[in-house]
C-alpha cells in the first residue's frame, strides 16, 4: 500500500487497544480490590458499545462517509482515554482506598474507548477494500487485523516493561494510547487518504440493516463474529487471572507477559500469516480447520484446569 494509506493501519491498530480491557480486568481488581464480577464490568462496558453502536454508525457511515466515521471514533476513544489522564492515572497512579471514583473514572473512560473502537471497526474493515486490488481484499484484511493484535499485546507488554524499567504501574497504557490515537487522527486528516463512495440517493437504515439478517449467510457471519469475539474477550481477560490465582504468578512482574505470549501472540502469528496462508489455502477450508483447532484447545482448558 501507499504511503498515504498507511494510516489505515494505525486505525486498525487503535482499534486493537479497546482489547487491553482484557489484562485490565486483571490489573484493576489488584488495585482496587474489587471482586472478579465488579473487574468484570471493564470488558463488559468496552464490548457493550460493540453491539450498541455498530449498525447506527453502519447506517451514519452510508451517509457521511468513512473519513467521518473514522474521524469521529477517533476523537470519542482520545476523550476517553483523556479522563483518567486528567485524573492523575498515568503512569504512578495512587489509589484511594476511601472511595471508587477512581474506578468509576477507568469505566467511564473504557466506555468511550470502546464507543470509538466500535466506531472505527465499522468504518476500518471496509477502508481495506477501498485500498485493495481486485481478489486482494481477504489477505489485506488479514494483514491489517495483525495490527489488532499489536493494539492488543501493548495491554499485556507495556505494563511489564514499564514496571521492570521505570517502575511505573499500568495506567502508563492511558497516555501511550492517547499518543497514538491523536498520531493517527493527524496522519489520516494530513495524508488526506481518499475513499470510494457512491453516490445514491438510496441511503441505509436500522431497518434494512436488520433485513439482512434473513440471509442466512450473513447471519452465519454475524452469529461467528460474535461468539468468536466473546470467546477471545473471556479467554484474554481471565488468563491472567488464572495464573495469578492458580500458579500465585505475578501480573505485572511476570503474568501479562506469560499471557500474552500464550494468547496474543498466537493470534498475532495467525493473523500476520494468514494473509500469505490464504495465497495457498481457500478462505473457507481455512476458516473451518482454524475453528476446529480452536475449538481442541478450548476442551482442552475446560477439562484439564480445575
Amino acid at each position: 500500500m501507499k504511503y498515504r494509506t498507511l494510516p489505515i493501519y494505525l486505525v486498525f491498530l487503535s482499534m486493537g487497544m479497546i482489547d487491553a480491557v482484557g489484562p485490565m480486568v486483571s490489573l484493576a481488581r489488584e488495585s482496587f480490590l474489587i471482586s472478579i464480577t465488579m473487574a468484570t464490568l471493564l470488558p463488559f462496558l468496552g464490548y457493550f458499545m460493540y453491539g450498541l453502536l455498530s449498525i447506527p454508525m453502519g447506517v451514519l457511515q452510508d451517509k457521511k462517509g468513512k473519513i467521518f466515521i473514522l474521524n469521529l471514533g477517533l476523537t470519542i476513544a482520545f476523550t476517553g482515554l483523556m479522563i483518567p489522564i486528567i485524573s492523575g492515572m498515568y503512569g504512578r497512579m495512587v489509589v484511594d482506598g476511601s472511595s471508587m471514583m477512581q474506578f468509576y473514572k477507568i469505566l467511564l473512560a473504557i466506555l468511550l474507548l470502546g464507543a470509538g473502537g466500535s466506531i472505527l471497526q465499522v468504518a476500518g474493515n471496509p477502508f481495506i477494500r477501498d485500498v485493495s486490488e481486485e481478489g486482494h481484499y481477504s489477505k489485506n484484511l488479514s494483514l491489517a487485523q495483525s495490527f489488532i493484535t499489536v493494539g492488543s499485546s501493548l495491554g499485556f507488554l507495556l505494563p511489564t516493561i514499564m514496571f521492570h524499567v521505570f517502575g511505573l504501574d499500568w495506567s502508563i497504557l492511558f497516555p501511550v494510547y492517547a499518543a497514538i490515537v491523536l498520531t493517527t487522527f493527524l496522519w489520516l486528516n494530513l495524508a488526506k487518504v481518499k475513499e470510494n463512495r457512491q453516490i445514491t440517493d438510496h441511503h441505509a437504515s436500522i431497518k434494512s440493516s436488520f433485513i439482512l439478517l434473513k440471509n442466512g449467510y450473513v447471519l452465519a457471519m454475524v452469529l461467528g463474529i460474535f461468539i468468536y469475539c466473546g470467546v477471545e474477550i473471556a479467554v484474554s481477560s481471565h488468563v491472567p487471572i488464572l495464573l495469578t490465582d492458580k500458579f500465585m504468578i505475578s501480573l505485572e512482574k511476570m503474568g501479562l507477559l506469560l499471557s500474552w505470549a500464550l494468547f496474543y501472540l498466537p493470534i498475532f502469528l495467525g493473523r500476520f500469516f494468514g494473509s500469505f496462508i490464504m495465497s495457498l489455502i481457500a478462505p473457507t477450508r481455512l476458516l473451518v480447520i482454524t475453528g476446529l483447532v480452536a475449538l481442541i484447545g478450548l476442551l482442552i482448558i475446560l477439562f484439564t484446569i480445575h
